[in-house]
């Protein structure tokens, strides 16, 4: 059954306003989104798109710089910016086409419905991605990550002239999905392994970068033995973001949240990884 409409439905790191009857089901419209990507005539003047940036760190870096940047996200208007929406998805797509060339969007999709934090609910697996569909915070998360998907491909598309970058935790289920999966091997994305403890983050935190850059040496890495213990990375220090029951399950605690927000040094190495693939 749908949810009713009314009150903003959370559900870990996602949201919406929308009653799911009336979701805006980006796939199916394929036709109508290139229309309006082609037709788009107005001025080009962003440096960056950040998607989901709810915290603004990657927007604020670019701005800091002098350079123009907007923040997506449904925190910074709950109707305009809720991407399961007609009017949601488009406003992201105005956004997407008024970047300049050689700009970048950088996007983050929600993730808590797609790692192993959530597995018992969201029940992914191999030959299941999208997962337990009779859950709504699963429809919403899929939702949400199908929408994403299909705005990426629309500037893939049309603003082949702009780099892209979408981040992940490395478990992550939802470059998984097939519709991710075509848009990877269709633009020839590239994927770079990092962790985001390599950049000030208190926990290793591996982290999957797709992109359309040329080079990734700026922020691929590899979590050696030697940068492990010069991190101070041990199994104590890491007790404070998970538990482990006797059972052998792993829940995170109320500090992990607090790592969703990138750390300066990750803002830092994107922002100059970007700076060095427009070169």
């Amino acid at each position: 059954m749908p949810e009713k409409a009314g009150k903003s439905k959370r559900c870990l790191d996602t949201s919406t306003g929308a009653n799911e009857t009336s979701w805006y089901n980006a796939e199916d419209h394929w036709e109508e989104i290139r229309s309006f990507c082609k037709s788009w005539d107005g001025v080009r003047n962003l440096n960056l798109v950040s998607v989901f940036d709810r915290s603004k760190k990657m927007s604020q870096k670019w701005v800091r710089q002098g350079l123009a940047a907007a923040a997506y996200d449904i925190n910074h208007d709950a109707v305009g910016m809720d991407l399961v929406t007609h009017i949601g998805f488009f406003t992201l797509l105005s956004l997407l086409m008024q970047l300049l060339p050689g700009a970048l969007s950088f996007w983050a999709p929600p993730c808590s419905l797609f790692i192993f934090l959530t597995s018992s609910l969201h029940l992914r697996h191999l030959y299941g991605p999208r997962g337990n569909v009779a859950q709504y915070a699963v429809r919403l998360s899929n939702r949400i990550s199908m929408n994403a998907c299909m705005a990426l491909k629309a500037t893939l598309k049309f603003r082949s002239d702009c780099q892209i970058m979408a981040e992940q935790p490395s478990g992550s289920w939802l470059f998984k999905d097939d519709h991710w999966q075509k848009i990877i091997a269709g633009f020839h994305l590239h994927k770079s392994l990092t962790y985001q403890g390599l950049f000030g983050c208190p926990i290793p935190k591996p982290t999957h970068l797709l992109h359309s850059f040329r080079r990734d040496a700026t922020f691929a890495r590899k979590l050696t033995k030697k940068l492990r213990e010069k991190h101070r990375f041990n199994k104590d220090a890491q007790k404070v973001y998970y538990i482990k029951s006797s059972d052998g399950h792993v829940q995170g605690t109320k500090m992990l949240t607090k790592t969703s927000v990138y750390p300066a040094g990750f803002v830092n190495i994107i922002f100059r990884a970007w700076q060095e693939n427009a070169k």
